[in-house]
């Protein structure tokens, strides 16, 4: 029997629900290792403001469980991709700009090319996102400003047994997972991270990590199998 755990929030291992997988003889079992919070937050003036951006789809969902969508009509809105986009029809609202291919350094110089007169963005996300687009606007004099609406936490729980392999869906999933299990055995076992990111993060703890070219669940999945053998 192929066993497998996958990590990561509520949101993101439904996504196990979905997938078929042709190969008989795997179990897989999904660990909820982080969950997301509301924060307190307010904005005091808008009118600093002339566009806002969003990175993701739960940014969204925060912001508005405290901010009416009327507030924000008067701002352009700039969004990470297709899929965050798709959820400002929930509240009535589109996008202005969605890079063609995001990372934050390609979003901050598309962006930046094309629009040259810019009074201020606001930036609503989470405690853990980087600061890059921060710092980049701020270093061109335009005002930027991030307010956190959600906070990750790490969840308590428990695996079942051990695995032969690990999969995890974010960095925060793996941070959470070091903290509470020594990780040293994951040198001995096949660990797949579902990108990039996720997978420099548990480089960063001298393990040895796969990742899909197709970031998505279903392909780490796929990449995991493959390498487990028979």
């Amino acid at each position: 029997m192929k066993s497998i755990a996958v990590f990561g929030s509520k949101e993101s291992l439904e996504g196990l629900k979905k997938i078929e997988l042709t190969e008989e003889n795997i179990a897989i079992d999904g660990f909820e290792a982080i969950k997301f919070v509301e924060t307190r937050f307010t904005v005091s003036d808008f009118s600093l403001y002339d566009w806002i951006f969003f990175g993701s789809k739960r940014g969204i969902d925060f912001f508005f469980k405290r901010i009416n969508p009327k507030e924000v009509k008067g701002l352009k809105i700039a969004c990470v991709g297709k899929k965050t986009a798709e959820k400002l029809k929930q509240f009535n609202l589109k996008p202005d700009f969605i890079p063609t291919n995001y990372s934050s350094e390609h979003f901050f110089k598309e962006f930046t090319e094309k629009y040259k007169h810019i009074k201020g963005i606001l930036f609503p996300t989470s405690d853990l996102s980087n600061t890059n687009l921060e710092e980049g606007f701020n270093k061109k004099g335009i005002h930027f400003k991030k307010i956190i609406v959600y906070k990750t936490v790490c969840s308590d729980f428990k695996l079942l047994k051990d695995y032969k392999a690990y999969i995890f869906l974010s960095p925060s999933s793996f941070n959470c997972f070091a903290e509470k299990y020594p990780y040293d055995f994951l040198k001995e076992r096949i660990v797949c991270a579902i990108g990039s990111v996720t997978a420099k993060e548990i480089d960063k703890h001298g393990i040895k990590c796969i990742f899909p070219q197709t970031f998505s669940l279903k392909e780490a999945l796929k990449l995991t199998i493959s390498k487990l053998g028979g």
